[in-house]
């Protein structure tokens, strides 16, 4: 296989490498989220361009382990590019987009094992290295969080199987991205608690659940995720989020009650009902009946606020 081949290759990535590197200082997501999905689009763009020249140029050389890694990232290319499409589409969290494409479309283990064939070809280990060093940036990037089983299936030394004399991508670099996932992912979520009237999930699709966690974007939108679908948009283990949405409930809760207490239907019942107190009116039938339209209004008040908040009406206390 001609060097000058595997080096165009490579070349053809770089450039596509150090522009998601540039992008990842601009996306913040949420007002900026448009701008940055139709450069990544665009981005996509060039790859699958390039990409297809290359792939031509190689086209009559039939070494297993090139022809592989060029079907694979044509592939890759082609689910992305769609991806892209539909994000850009919808405007929808690309981590949302991805449940609909399904996590098929990006299987990162190489066709048979790469590293079997060329061990001890440096140069084609760095370009299937790069290849998917790609993908991996934008799932660490713009992808929701992985897990630590699937964490296990998306490391690059494990499905390339490389040794320190063939180095692939430095992992304090790719140490680096995870570091950054979190960071992104405590920003861009809030845990607003537990609703056990929504049981479907709007990153899996699963429905009949139990519950699911409310969740605040930066930009304002509210989704609901099951327990799995959480920890990895959020980035934070089980019993951190219903840590915070306990927390983020009683605080809800206690903001409720406080719109409640100073509603002015509950002002003018607890005013009648001092009233009535002061003047020796005692309690029981007599009692109620003296108050009972203020009582029925401070009633239909603390119903519409406890609604307005996702409570029952006995949940809030006056």
């Amino acid at each position: 296989m001609p060097l000058y081949l595997l080096v165009e290759l490579r070349l053809s990535l770089e450039p596509t490498l150090s522009e998601l590197l540039r992008m990842r200082d601009g996306f913040t997501g949420g007002r900026e989220r448009r701008q940055c999905i139709e450069r990544l689009f665009g981005v996509v763009a060039n790859l699958r361009e390039n990409s297809l020249r290359t792939k031509r140029a190689i086209a009559k050389f039939t070494r297993s382990g090139v022809d592989r890694i060029a079907a694979v990232l044509e592939n890759r290319i082609h689910a992305f590019t769609w991806l892209s499409m539909y994000a850009c589409a919808s405007l929808r969290p690309i981590s949302m987009a991805m449940s609909c494409v399904g996590k098929s479309l990006f299987p990162l283990r190489v066709a048979g094992n790469t590293s079997n064939l060329h061990r001890n070809d440096p140069l084609v280990c760095r370009t299937a290295s790069t290849v998917y060093f790609v993908f991996l940036y934008v799932n660490c990037t713009f992808l929701s969080p992985l897990d630590s089983s699937e964490r296990q299936s998306y490391n690059i030394a494990a499905y390339l199987d490389v040794s320190a004399k063939t180095p692939c991508v430095n992992m304090r670099t790719w140490l680096l991205l995870a570091s950054m996932q979190r960071s992104a992912s405590d920003s861009m979520y809030k845990v607003l608690g537990y609703e056990e009237a929504v049981n479907t999930c709007d990153c899996c699709g699963k429905t009949d659940l139990k519950g699911t966690f409310a969740v605040e974007r930066d930009d304002g939108e509210i989704l609901h995720f099951g327990c799995v679908c959480v920890t990895r948009h959020t980035g934070k283990a089980a019993k951190v989020v219903r840590k915070e949405a306990k927390d983020a409930t009683q605080e809800r809760r206690k903001a409720a009650s406080a719109e409640l207490r100073a509603h002015p239907a509950v002002l003018a019942d607890n005013a009648k009902m001092a009233y009535l107190h002061k003047h020796g009116v005692p309690d029981g039938v007599r009692f109620v009946d003296a108050h009972r339209d203020e009582w029925i209004a401070a009633d239909e008040a603390r119903r519409q606020i406890a609604a307005k908040h996702g409570f029952k009406s006995y949940e809030l206390h006056a």
